[in-house]
């Protein structure tokens, strides 16, 4: 335990903390930036909301991917299908759209 507090405070040796305080000062933090998300498509509402607006009559599941990728001209990956279905079952929770076996729909119209 001794030895692990010594190895930490060692490290503070190359730590200058006076240039870190003087640069968190200087950084001014825009807040509609700041996010885990690297690219819109990540963004399970703003993902929601196109989803939304693309169900104007009833669709497949991989009929509403495939419109989704054609309209924001992307392709479809692992990752962006996980966002997708993840953005399905929040407008599902909100109650806003319904499925039956694989057909999606807006519950309200």
């Amino acid at each position: 335990m001794l030895s692990q507090i010594n190895f930490i405070n060692s490290l503070f040796r190359y730590v200058n903390v006076q240039e870190i305080s003087i640069a968190e000062e200087v950084i001014k933090m825009d807040y509609f930036l700041v996010s885990k998300h690297q690219i819109v498509e990540e963004n399970i509402l703003f993902t929601s909301k196109v989803l939304y607006q693309l169900l104007d009559n009833e669709l497949h599941v991989d009929e509403l991917f495939l419109k989704y990728a054609n309209e924001r001209n992307i392709i479809l990956n692992l990752n962006i299908e996980r966002i997708l279905y993840l953005s399905l079952t929040l407008l599902f929770a909100m109650g806003l759209i319904s499925a039956n076996q694989n057909m999606i729909m807006r519950a309200i119209q």
